[in-house]
């Protein structure tokens, strides 16, 4: 308690002396929570739009002010509050933000699965969001990540411990290798839904391992 943690079930530290394997989450866990906007990028499919980039990157942070998510929040400080409205706002976990704007059009601001667009493209290894209308997307914001200082001595303490590492991201398969190749883990699971991370946590529990998962 004097280090901030609250138990919730006492009998967890007797249940997290048989763990054999430790599942982390990237985006906040072990990356520092504060992120920067490194850049954005006019996305080729959008390019004929009318609207300026400045005028789309106001629009993407008024919606991504309803989010608590580490990107999000880093993106609705990149601009000053504005009176920018956006009505049916939903949050789909593991996903991004979707709604709509004064003229009824849907909007999304997340991932590019999200928009409906593909994105295998192995030279983007930053931390994205990205910005427009479903199978359209405008806007990419690129954001510096960073680890936090204790992180890889961490997960070098779990793995002396006899523990197997796996980092369990959401974020395309590119940049999590890349995170997960400087944390020295033992293995890499990505991109993968909030869904798809209790499947693997509960195939893991099923060939007998006990599993603790941070994030």
């Amino acid at each position: 308690a004097r280090r901030g943690v609250l138990l919730r079930r006492l009998d967890a530290l007797e249940a997290l002396a048989t763990v054999d394997r430790v599942m982390l989450d990237k985006t906040g866990t072990v990356t520092e929570d504060t992120l920067g906007l490194r850049a954005s990028h006019r996305v080729d499919s959008a390019a004929q739009t009318a609207v300026n980039d400045a005028a789309l990157q106001v629009q993407a942070a008024a919606l991504a002010r309803w989010s608590a998510h580490p990107l999000a929040r880093a993106l609705a400080q990149s601009t000053p509050a504005t009176d920018a409205t956006w009505s049916d706002v939903t949050e789909m976990a593991g996903a991004g933000l979707e709604a709509r704007d004064d003229q009824g059009r849907v909007w999304r601001l997340g991932s590019a699965r999200h928009l409906g667009i593909d994105d295998t493209e192995p030279s983007i290894t930053a931390a994205s969001l990205w910005f427009g209308q479903v199978g359209c997307a405008m806007l990419r914001f690129d954001f510096d990540e960073r680890l936090r200082h204790d992180a890889v001595a961490a997960v070098q303490s779990l793995q002396a411990d006899g523990l197997q590492v796996t980092l369990l991201s959401g974020d395309r398969a590119a940049r999590a290798q890349a995170i997960g190749a400087q944390l020295g883990v033992d293995a890499v699971i990505a991109p993968a839904t909030p869904a798809q991370k209790l499947q693997v946590v509960a195939q893991a529990q099923r060939e007998g391992h006990r599993v603790w998962m941070v994030g």
